[in-house]
């Protein structure tokens, strides 16, 4: 159970000017981002002001949540108090959130045990909580929660019932450990190692240890590396008085001395002794040496406390890998994948090397290595071109500008490429098989993507997108268009159900003007995944424009209201001429700025100083159907004449588009300045016969086949009705997949060996049966359920309408595969 403070102790802590009464009001849950609340109850809000973003502006969803209880230090945002609300004003948010975790800290009477190093501290943490937790109570910080705001929120989460507390400091300059220090103040110290990581902003590795040192300055007890040289050179600048030392290391003058190792393949038989003692023997289910050394870290304080070495033993021997750290996964064509997509610096690589070549070794696999940047090692590559050959990996692949200057370095054959980008669009699943894979990358990279085309898909439904395919609609749109004309590439509800940073990624590489998504989230996601490119939100909600603004995400603005309040956004973040679009209503009646209220419109420009009208645009709603072009020229007539009005009223004439994918195909002679294509990019085309193609192939697996006779039934409601002796097939797929529930009962099918066999009885949730009568297959063989050359349904007229609603609904539970050719 969490502590609980009284909320008045808290505002005396942190010098808080208080506003409303607080009387008895209790406080155990500190709350700094809104899209956490779960409950509030016992909430308190502080709003922490950073570089991007400021928690003030999202004082209004934390009160849409519940919360009752705010730290702030700007109430010009806050507006009126509620009676039931308080808010404690502070100076800076940031030290007071500091401060309160030094409260909870100082109200918790158990034995804190403070983490630092340069790596190792998560796992070490972990390891160490996994051994406590057997003997006693033990609470440890959440995730890497290292940080000047992640250590205080780690401290106000402790268990009150807790007898240790594993608290886990990590610094990136000088001067940042005091603050740490301040807050934790730990009776037992452990700091793992000195190595490489964030040593730009330090004079020397000795100095960086100094810094670390810090965190125990009033501690009892400390856990260190006797063969780590930059530590021992620190403990005789900085002897800690009063603080006994407890050392690990491979030399009889350490506490725990490593007698004897030996590596039987998989695993590590270790024998120690603490302070000259019986030797007692570990099994460590692990080999290479980080791991190991994270394990002596822990075993020199179990040493220490004198805790059942049997016991700790058998703890020690059930050890598991880390998340974020050295992950094995299951890869793609019988590759191991060592996901180590979290930091990169040369010590950590030699101890990841180590790793990959054990599990090569164990797995009678090949070694991959595929490595990024290193931090701060503009003129360290020959020591990580040594690493990299002493361990002499089969295949190497490198990304990033730095070591593209290592090519006379590395061994003939290795791979460079500049971004993360460069190598996912070179990308092909068949050149990977029966391999072990290290990736190995500094977080900017943001290896999660590569890791991700690595796994292996354990649900054999796939979506198969072909992206030379997706190119070639691309430029097939482009040869109707004069050269010039723009292109702004719609890319909402998951790209048509493509995978959207695929995609967007491809349309940014090959000059598209812009992204469209739907709602404010997309943009987000998109900009997360190393978007760059102007988007535009169709849709967007008032709620969401503070996001849009900290994003760059451009607004499609369809009413008065949401021009004032998107230019009230701008001006709070300080930003003037910010691009918005204009969407007009000239038939679709759907959302847009209908044609009486132009003036209104113009009027309200005037006085939005903090905007730039970019764009102007509207949407045909029947170009696509050849009855209707009476009605779609109308619209184009009502457009030139609300555009002639807002050109005079900015004083220029703003891009304008109106053409969507079915126009493009039919009314090129209105592109204007921009077009928008859709469906169209996707395969999906308005004219017969013209040059477009489907990208996507829905594949799946056979699960099993059954004979059922005659006159039985199959499926739910007893729908699926047999004429004759018939062969059933089970499919892992259904309509929670995105298989359209009206495909069932032989109104639909899929194809088996290029035959049509026909959906039976109802579509259910996870699965659905099919008639495979007289079609030679088995258990495990290949489905399509539709793709390129094939349509799901057997109504030929169907075809375009049915796949439309189909390939935008598969559900992203559907693992995507992209390939090429």
């Amino acid at each position: 159970m969490r502590q609980t403070l009284l909320f008045k102790v808290v505002a005396e802590a942190i010098g808080a000017k208080v506003i409303g009464n607080p009387q008895n009001m209790e406080i155990s849950n500190v709350l700094i981002d809104t899209r956490t609340i779960i409950d509030p109850k016992n909430g308190v809000f502080v709003a922490l002001k950073g570089p991007n973003r400021d928690g003030h502006r999202y004082i209004g969803e934390a009160r849409s949540r519940g919360v009752k209880c705010f730290i702030v230090s700007d109430m010009q945002i806050v507006g009126a108090v509620d009676p039931d609300e308080i808010f404690a004003v502070v100076a800076d948010t940031q030290a007071a959130l500091q401060t309160i975790g030094t409260v909870f800290r100082f109200n918790y009477h158990g034995t804190v045990i403070g983490i630092t190093g340069s790596n190792g501290k998560t796992i070490v943490k972990e390891w160490l909580f996994r051994i406590l937790n057997h003997f006693a109570n033990t609470y440890r910080s959440p995730q890497s929660y290292n940080s000047q705001i992640g250590v205080p929120l780690s401290l106000s989460y402790i268990d009150e019932s807790a007898s240790y507390a594993i608290i886990e400091a990590g610094i990136s300059k000088p001067g940042e450990m005091e603050r740490l220090f301040a807050m934790v103040q730990p009776e037992i110290g452990i700091i793992t190692n000195i190595m490489a990581a964030h040593q730009e902003n330090f004079e020397s590795y000795t100095h960086k240890a100094c810094e670390k040192l810090k965190l125990f300055a009033q501690s009892k007890v400390l856990i260190y590396p006797l063969d780590n040289t930059y530590m021992v050179e620190a403990l005789k600048q900085m002897p800690l008085a009063g603080c006994e030392k407890v050392s690990w290391g491979y030399s009889n003058a350490a506490d725990l001395q490593i007698v004897s190792i030996e590596n039987p393949e998989v695993f590590t038989l270790v024998e120690t002794s603490f302070r000259g003692g019986e030797p007692v023997k570990y099994k460590i289910p692990f080999t290479d040496k980080g791991s190991l050394e994270n394990v002596f870290g822990c075993l020199a304080l179990t040493s220490f406390l004198r805790l059942d070495v049997e016991k700790v033993a058998q703890v020690v021997a059930q050890l598991e890998p880390v998340a974020m750290r050295l992950e094995l996964k299951e890869g793609i064509n019988n590759c191991l994948i060592i996901d180590d997509s979290y930091n990169a610096d040369p010590a950590s690589l030699e101890l990841a090397l180590g790793l990959l070549h054990q599990q090569a070794k164990a797995a009678a696999k090949k070694e991959v290595l595929i490595l990024s940047d290193v931090s701060g090692l503009s003129l360290e590559n020959n020591g990580i071109a040594g690493i990299i050959n002493a361990h002499k990996p089969n295949r190497i692949i490198c990304i990033g500008s730095v070591l593209s200057e290592m090519t006379p370095l590395l061994p003939q054959g290795t791979l460079f490429y500049n971004d993360t980008l460069d190598f996912l669009d070179a990308f092909s699943e068949a050149d990977y098989r029966n391999e072990v894979i290290l990736i190995k990358g500094s977080r900017r990279f943001r290896f999660e993507q590569i890791v991700a085309r690595f796994e292996a898909r354990r649900n054999n439904t796939i979506l198969e997108v072909n992206l030379d395919t997706l190119l070639q609609n691309l430029q097939y749109l482009r040869s109707l268009l004069r050269p010039g004309t723009k292109i702004m590439a719609m890319v909402k509800a998951f790209a048509y159900g493509s995978g959207v940073f695929e995609v967007s990624r491809l349309f940014q590489r090959y000059g598209v003007d812009y992204l469209a998504v739907a709602v404010a989230d997309e943009g987000v996601e998109l900009r997360r995944a190393g978007i760059t490119m102007p988007i535009v939100v169709m849709t967007p909600q008032v709620a969401g424009f503070d996001l849009m603004v900290n994003h760059r995400l451009e607004p499609g603005i369809y009413s008065l209201e949401e021009l004032y309040a998107f230019n009230e956004a701008t001006l709070a973040y300080g930003q003037t001429n910010y691009p918005v679009h204009l969407k007009l209503d000239t038939g679709m009646h759907r959302l847009g700025f209908e044609s009486y209220q132009i003036d209104d419109l113009c009027d309200a420009i005037t006085h939005c100083s903090g905007l730039r009208i970019s764009s102007v645009f509207s949407h045909l709603a029947a170009a696509d159907e050849a009855d209707k072009d009476a009605f779609t020229m109308n619209q184009i007539a009502r457009f030139d004449n609300m555009v002639q009005a807002i050109s005079a009223c900015v004083g220029y004439l703003p891009d304008r588009h109106i053409l969507n994918s079915a126009g493009i195909e039919r009314f090129a002679a209105h592109q204007y300045e921009m077009v928008r294509p859709g469906i169209a990019l996707y395969g999906i085309s308005a004219v017969a016969d013209k040059g477009l193609q489907p990208i996507g192939c829905w594949k799946t697996t056979i699960t099993q086949i059954r004979n059922v006779p005659a006159t039985e039934t199959v499926g739910y409601g007893r729908k699926g009705l047999l004429m004759r002796d018939s062969v059933i097939a089970t499919l892992p797929v259904g309509y929670a997949d995105g298989l359209h529930r009206k495909m069932g009962n032989r109104r639909g099918g899929v194809w088996v060996n290029g035959q049509l066999a026909p959906f039976v009885g109802n579509i259910c949730m996870d699965l659905c049966m099919i008639d495979i009568t007289g079609i030679e297959v088995e258990v495990g063989n290949e489905v399509e359920i539709f793709g390129p050359n094939i349509s799901l349904y057997d109504v030929a007229n169907q075809m375009e309408t049915i796949t439309y609603e189909v390939l935008t609904g598969i559900s992203q539970r559907v693992k995507r595969v992209y390939v090429k050719g």
